[in-house]
């Protein structure tokens, strides 16, 4: 092969080599479409009238009441617990539908994509990589394995779970919830991002806590998962997401003053470097150009994450886009922004320049929307009262009912969460996947 061709090849693809320097690239091209994204509404997906909001509303209330008064009493017994939800069934199956506007062929490709199966597996496993995990590890890490299965639907890759999807999906709330513990010191974060950096380029270190064997365990397993020949952009994938990790880290714990762009860069660069990596490991031999759609997608994921934990940053000392000090025209420009990107990443099904099923698609499209219009609605002083009117319009119910049930749902969290430690791993999988059969089943 001439020596050009062998070099053209290697700028299309992606490689332990290039990483580098296209996430660089990525980075700035990505923050240039954010600082240049229109300051005006994208058209909306649909439009709810106050009849159809607190038809919505009715319909929650009656469910989620039920269901949340039923966990906090403790005389109900786990299978009566296990029958009540699958009671409600028909209902949640029925808003589900309406919200995501899903015909029931649809519904029912979603239900055998094979997107429940693996997340299911995927408790299963993690339970068996460490049998102490905590459940709200599980939670923050499925999302990830459901980007991984939706890259191998446009991979035209079979739905499954990986041995290093689990353990690269678990990684992350163990790194990211340790370096953002107010709890622990500095110092001690520090050290540990050495020897973690230590441990992916490959060196031998000896952990100093429980956690940091998890870890280190967990970085193992993601790597004798591949051949040798696909180790190294392995490596490489990680180690460009700890070096992420470390600039927002030097950030957030920084005393001079940061700027709104460093700190915009740092978001798009963690997001950006998360889903690119998904892209590797789904598919070693990732072209140039899709590698930057992920990339964008994923910038756009931290942003929506930031937006929906604006509060509980501020109150943490965490700086983001959307918890910085600017008053709400600054916020009003950076919610716009975000559900613009939604609208170009997502409008006319763009995404990834492949054709998605359309329940997916679907999917995709409206939660872009919804979900960061959840996020403005539950931090209201953060916004204008001119923005929280023009969306509260897009959603599905009235803002103000979104938040009691934020509210009220918190207040029932410790109960909840006491009845749920009561179920061991094996029969809360056991248990999901009797309420999974009973979805696409509904006359």
């Amino acid at each position: 092969m001439p020596v050009h061709q062998a070099q053209t090849e290697s700028k299309a693809h992606v490689t332990e080599k290039n990483l580098a320097e296209l996430i660089r690239e990525f980075t700035g091209s990505f923050a240039l479409t954010w600082k240049e994204s229109p300051e005006s509404l994208p058209p909306a997906g649909k439009v709810y009238s106050t009849e159809e909001q607190l038809e919505y509303e009715g319909l929650m209330t009656e469910n989620l009441l039920s269901i949340r008064a039923s966990f906090a009493q403790a005389s109900r017994s786990k299978e009566e617990l296990v029958d009540l939800l699958r009671s409600h069934i028909p209902v949640l199956q029925w808003v589900a539908q309406q919200l995501f506007e899903l015909e029931d062929g649809e519904f029912e490709f979603l239900i055998h994509s094979g997107f429940l199966e693996t997340s299911l597996a995927f408790v299963e496993e993690a339970n068996s990589l460490d049998s102490k995990v905590e459940k709200s590890y599980l939670i923050q890490a499925l999302p990830n394995i459901w980007v991984m299965n939706l890259l191998q639907v446009m991979f035209s890759q079979a739905v499954h779970l990986s041995s290093a999807m689990t353990a690269y999906s678990l990684l992350y709330p163990y790194t990211d919830n340790y370096l953002d513990d107010p709890s622990s010191n500095d110092l001690d974060k520090r050290r540990f991002n050495g020897r973690l950096r230590q441990i992916l380029e490959g060196g031998v270190v000896a952990p100093n806590s429980s956690q940091e064997e998890t870890i280190f365990n967990l970085v193992s397993k993601v790597f004798e998962s591949y051949p040798e020949d696909q180790r190294n952009l392995t490596r490489a994938g990680l180690q460009a997401i700890h070096r992420a990790q470390m600039r927002s880290f030097t950030i957030q714990t920084g005393r001079q003053e940061v700027r709104l762009e460093d700190i915009t860069n740092i978001s798009i660069e963690k997001g950006g470097v998360s889903v690119l990596v998904n892209g590797c490991l789904v598919n070693p031999n990732l072209e140039r150009s899709t590698a930057e759609s992920l990339f964008g997608y994923g910038a756009f994921l931290q942003f929506q994450d930031d937006l929906l934990d604006c509060d509980q940053d501020l109150k943490s000392g965490i700086q983001t886009v959307f918890s910085t000090n600017g008053d709400y025209r600054t916020m009003d420009r950076q919610a716009i922004r975000l559900l613009n990107l939604g609208d170009f990443l997502f409008g006319e099904n763009q995404l990834f320049g492949v054709a998605l099923p359309r329940s997916i698609t679907k999917i995709l499209t409206r939660s872009a929307e919804l979900i960061p219009i959840a996020g403005v609605a539950l931090a209201p002083d953060r916004f204008s009262d001119n923005l929280l009117d023009h969306l509260e319009e897009r959603f599905p119910v009235r803002f103000g009912f979104l938040r009691e049930q934020r509210n009220e749902l918190q207040d029932a969290m410790p109960k909840i969460s006491s009845r749920l430690e009561e179920f061991s791993t094996e029969e809360l999988l056991a248990y999901a996947e009797q309420v999974r059969s009973d979805f696409g089943e509904v006359e």
